[in-house]
């Protein structure tokens, strides 16, 4: 258990994470779907029961299956929390699994599903990962139809036993009393992040399409993603690539966002972002445009990495950069909620203990050279591939003024 104490309030907060996400699935969806049964009942109780309970304590209880691991979450009045902590204890060991309920999820996953492809921000994405991953890594496989109708309640069941057989590490913040945590010790001390199986997944190197252009029903706008391989937060060079992506295009302040969409008016939005898991991760460049601002927009992205890579950036970018990222460091430890939330990220990607320290003096020690550098290494467009969704008239046509600007 991690704890990070605060009497300020009589409120706590209590996330209990299993590692048994994507990368631990025998078949995949059975992680989000074993997830999303978690709150629909017990053995002993109704799904309208258990949300019953915790709407009368005055408590916000969620379960989420991220890609690597599943978290169940409770806020809760500390006066409530050892009643709440028993009912965990029972969805998490004693969950009903219903065939009936997850028919219903189900036919409501696919609804969503139907919807979710006709978004071209959702449709790049799912494309431009499965080509960077590949459709059978945990990172790059998507959800369909096909995949929604084959998942039964025995593989539902199988993942729940899994789930329980994985690694849970729990994340207390509050106001936290000795009662409390006896109680959590007494009831998951022997699952605590020492027990478990370990999960382990090598990615995979996968060669998709280099430009891949989807045709959908959206004359409004159109999306663009460039894509590539990058670090785990974990890794010794992630904060110089934090600190790169960040002037290039990852806050309000970057190239991208004031030349493209501000400057230009090419893009309605525009960004690039980290997407560190822990076994994989990839940077990302999105932006939402018109269909006609495509070319013109590529060709900006592409200007802006040469430049990144040949001139030194000014010196007002760079302290920007720098206290922006500062001030984003003494937000995530202010308070125990948000000390808990980064204690998890770290925790659950292996991140070593000293690496806040390591990154406070990286911030400081950073020069506009090094900069240059890292550039060199990670904004080459030849090294990123290219997914378009829209209402796109002739892909062929697009697809050669892509590879003529690239």
């Amino acid at each position: 258990m991690w704890i990070h104490r605060s009497n300020e309030l009589p409120v706590i907060k209590i996330e209990w994470t299993f590692m048994a996400g994507r990368p631990a699935e025998h078949k995949k969806l059975a992680d989000s779907f074993t997830c999303k049964l978690l709150s629909e009942g017990t053995k002993s109780r109704s799904g309208n029961d258990i949300a019953e309970l915790f709407d009368k304590a005055g408590a916000t209880f969620q379960v989420d299956s991220g890609v690597d691991y599943a978290t169940i979450t409770l806020y809760c009045l500390v006066d409530k929390a050892i009643e709440l902590i028993k009912l965990i204890d029972e969805i998490i060991n004693e969950p009903l699994l219903s065939a009936d309920d997850l028919e219903r999820i189900k036919d409501n996953s696919a609804q969503k599903l139907s919807i979710d492809l006709t978004r071209g921000e959702i449709v790049s994405y799912r494309d431009i990962t499965e080509n960077l991953f590949g459709p059978n890594s945990p990172y790059g496989y998507n959800t369909t139809a096909q995949l929604i109708e084959e998942i039964n309640q025995e593989d539902t069941v199988r993942h729940h036993r899994l789930l329980l057989d994985s690694k849970l590490r729990i994340f207390i913040s509050g106001c936290i009393s000795s009662e409390i945590e006896k109680e959590l010790a007494i009831r998951f001390g022997k699952t605590s992040s020492f027990h478990g199986i370990d999960i382990c997944y090598r990615p995979q190197i996968y060669k998709g399409e280099r430009v891949s252009i989807l045709h959908i029903d959206d004359k409004t706008q159109s999306s663009l993603r460039l894509a590539r391989k990058s670090l785990l937060r974990r890794d010794a060079g992630f904060i110089d690539l934090y600190m790169l992506n960040l002037i290039f295009g990852a806050y309000f302040g970057s190239r991208l966002s004031m030349d493209l969409r501000e400057k230009q008016g090419l893009t309605y939005h525009i960004g690039s972002y980290l997407e560190p898991m822990v076994f994989d991760s990839c940077l990302i460049i999105s932006c939402e445009l018109s269909a006609v601002n495509l070319t013109e927009s590529l060709r900006a992205i592409t200007i802006h990495m040469k430049m990144m890579k040949e001139q030194l950036v000014s010196k007002q970018e760079f302290e920007q950069m720098k206290r922006h990222l500062m001030g984003n460091l003494m937000q995530s430890v202010d308070g125990p909620f948000r000390k808990a939330n980064l204690t998890k990220l770290l925790v659950n990607e292996a991140v070593a203990p000293e690496a806040l320290d390591f990154t406070v003096d990286r911030i400081n020690s950073i020069n506009r050279d090094e900069i240059l550098r890292i550039a060199s290494d990670w904004l080459n467009i030849e090294d990123f591939i290219i997914t378009i969704a829209g209402n796109i008239e002739s892909s062929e046509s697009l697809k050669a003024e892509i590879n003529a600007v690239n």
